[in-house]
């Protein structure tokens, strides 16, 4: 992608000429395929409307959220604001994060519907919007074409996004939580798609996205044989 060359580029001091861009990992793992990006669509009316809440594990650094608790209350917030406008919030954990299962207790009686790895992608296309901390995976929505809420409200309000995420067409600053539903009104009434599609082929890296490997297994093969 266009982006972690740049980075690379400026951060690494890598020469232009040395640097293969395989894919992103991510792509693989959740099972997005090629006949999805740039495909999502808006959920029928008539059903449930959902929010996909993606966390990235702040609250295991301590450094946003005062502790586990503090977290748990930052969720239930949000999906008490989430309801009030009409959406219910489903929440895509990052794994293997320590506490991970305080977390899980915590919201045990809650609205707050929790996905797995294996659900997520089915998940969130079902969904209307996802509102993303800064992560890596916020990409896949981004990439299948979702609005993008980037979470900037309450605790997290010195969170910082990176520039590909900013330039998503799609992608919204939430600096309060309770306007979410104004802003997807406004995005409904957006006429985007040429926007979209340039963000896509600027970003989406080599497809199809299954064929990660043997893209890396070409890269190898030439280093080594010069």
């Amino acid at each position: 992608m266009s982006s972690e060359v740049e980075h690379t580029l400026n951060r690494v001091g890598f020469l232009k000429e040395d640097i293969s861009v395989v894919g992103n990992p991510d792509l693989i793992e959740f099972g997005l395929k090629e006949s999805m990006i740039g495909r999502w669509s808006h959920p029928e009316l008539n059903l449930q409307k959902y929010i996909m809440y993606i966390e990235t594990g702040l609250y295991s650094t301590g450094t946003i959220y005062a502790g586990n608790k503090g977290f748990i209350k930052h969720l239930i917030e949000t999906e008490k604001s989430l309801a009030a406008q009409g959406y219910k919030m489903r929440l895509k954990l990052k794994p293997n994060q320590k506490n991970r299962k305080f977390i899980e207790r915590g919201l045990a009686g809650t609205n707050i519907e929790l996905v797995t790895n294996k659900d997520f992608l089915q998940a969130l296309g079902e969904c209307s919007a996802c509102l993303a901390e800064t992560t890596s995976l916020a990409l896949i929505p981004a990439l299948m074409g979702m609005p993008l809420l980037l979470a900037k409200y309450g605790v997290l309000e010195s969170l910082s996004f990176g520039s590909i995420l900013i330039d998503y067409p799609r992608s919204y600053p939430i600096t309060d939580i309770s306007s979410v539903s104004k802003i997807m009104q406004k995005n409904s009434k957006k006429s985007d798609s040429a926007k979209l599609n340039a963000w896509i082929d600027l970003n989406v890296g080599p497809l199809p996205p299954e064929e990660m490997p043997e893209r890396v297994t070409v890269m190898m093969d030439d280093m080594i044989t010069g």
